[in-house]
């Protein structure tokens, strides 16, 4: 027979936070929480409990990540060429009264 020396607890910690504590865990508003509570297309997990909100931050965690943007930013894609032109098109007065001095002298 073995006896246990010593217990070593573990626990995940995975509060349930109510709107309050989500907005401080996310930086988002009560405001946004709310209106993402009942967004149509893909609503935050929440539980009502006694009349308030609660909402598991393993969950809300899982739902962020899904709603990540993964889209190339337009600039990302922009080349070297393309900048060149936009440089060229709208220069700056101070640039191109500079350039034109440069090329009299």
């Amino acid at each position: 027979m073995k006896v246990v020396q010593s217990l070593i607890p573990y626990c995940e910690w995975d509060p349930w936070l109510n709107l309050r504590g989500l907005a401080a865990y996310s930086a988002l508003s009560l405001r946004t929480l709310q209106n993402l509570l009942s967004d149509p297309q893909d609503p935050l997990p929440s539980y009502r409990v006694g009349g308030r909100v609660l909402v598991r931050r393993s969950e809300f965690d899982s739902w962020m990540s899904r709603r990540r943007n993964q889209k190339p930013l337009a600039l990302a894609r922009l080349t070297h060429a393309d900048a060149q032109a936009l440089l060229n098109a709208h220069p700056k007065k101070g640039l191109d009264i500079t350039a034109r001095q440069v090329g009299k002298s």
